[in-house]
């Protein structure tokens, strides 16, 4: 497994888009709602050639997102990252533009939609600031935002 970011400050709530990455993969085990401890150790080698330890895997689930299966523990890993090839295994479609990556089911409709970054990374925040809203998902909070925000 090959992983690789060239970020000047990775931050802790955010999940980045890499298509290097063989596996979604975080450092942080409080991100796991789910998680099974890896009886066999394997390792992450990363783009400078250093290896880590995988600690086990499990579901990730984010608040607007879909549940992230198979999402490794990487020991000593400070970003957070989403394996695009995996993204493509699970959803069907990965696309990128300028300003966003949106990843969609086989019929089309979009589950993740991330905007490009300043320091042109794609990623998504877990402070929902950056996430697409459908109706079909939660109504509430399409109308609260619909609405300027007014009170629930």
């Amino acid at each position: 497994m090959v992983a690789f970011t060239a970020l000047s400050a990775c931050l802790k709530d955010k999940w980045y888009f890499d298509s290097g990455c063989s596996r979604h993969m975080t450092g942080d085990k409080n991100w796991f709602e789910s998680f099974v401890d890896m009886k066999v150790s394997g390792s992450v080698t990363f783009g400078d050639g250093k290896k880590a330890c995988i600690l086990g895997k499990g579901t990730v689930k984010i608040v607007g997102l879909p549940p992230l299966n198979d999402v490794i523990l990487v020991d000593g890993l400070t970003t957070n990252l989403l394996s695009i090839s995996q993204l493509c295994d699970e959803f069907g479609e990965v696309q990128f533009n300028t300003k966003n990556c949106i990843v969609s089911d086989l019929s089309g409709k979009q589950v993740i939609c991330a905007p490009r970054s300043k320091e042109n990374c794609y990623c998504t925040s877990t402070d929902n600031s950056n996430l697409c809203f459908r109706a079909a998902d939660d109504q509430v909070e399409l109308w609260h935002k619909r609405l300027g925000h007014v009170n629930y």
